[in-house]
């Protein structure tokens, strides 16, 4: 999970300008179900593998995503208080 997090963290800007932020949350949310759809079926230990580098992937798009909207939104005089919020 962690290849697959760095590899997302060094494309989400580009990800995000082709695709838009509310296609990859959508896809990123739709990901995980689709995953474990497919591995009721196909186990070989690759298949596990390349699941585990995507759903790193997935996870780090959605943080990153995420913390930019929750940046552009909140006023910068609040910002250090909506990230020690507890949940943020």
């Amino acid at each position: 999970m962690a290849v697959g997090g760095l590899v997302a963290s060094t494309t989400v800007d580009v990800l995000r300008r082709r695709f838009g932020t509310g296609r990859l949350l959508v896809a990123d949310a739709a990901g995980p179900s689709c995953w474990s759809a497919r591995r009721l079926w196909v186990r070989p230990f690759w298949v596990v593998a390349a699941g585990a580098v995507v759903a790193g992937s997935g996870a780090s798009i959605w943080r990153i995503l995420v913390a930019t909207i929750r940046q552009d939104f909140t006023p910068p005089d609040l910002l250090g208080r909506t990230y020690s919020a507890p949940g943020s």
